[in-house]
């Protein structure tokens, strides 16, 4: 649970970031649609009645959050 909410959290600190002009709006949107990937995966994660351990190869390992 405490990895989605960060995930929301960094999705509000980019979107500010954008509207002070720091990051351009088609950062953004990339930035949005990983997050929004990320986000995806970690509601899987929480609803799974089994809590199986990610297999090398899966999306989460692709962009850095393999499990430690």
């Amino acid at each position: 649970m405490f990895a989605y909410g960060s995930a929301c959290e960094l999705e509000t600190r980019d979107m500010t970031s954008a509207d002070l002009g720091y990051l351009k709006k088609e950062r953004l949107q990339k930035l949005r649609r990983e997050i929004g990937d990320v986000g995806a995966m970690f509601k899987a994660m929480i609803k799974s009645p089994e809590r199986k351990p990610l297999k090398p190869g899966t999306r989460c390992e692709a962009v850095g959050l393999s499990e430690a």
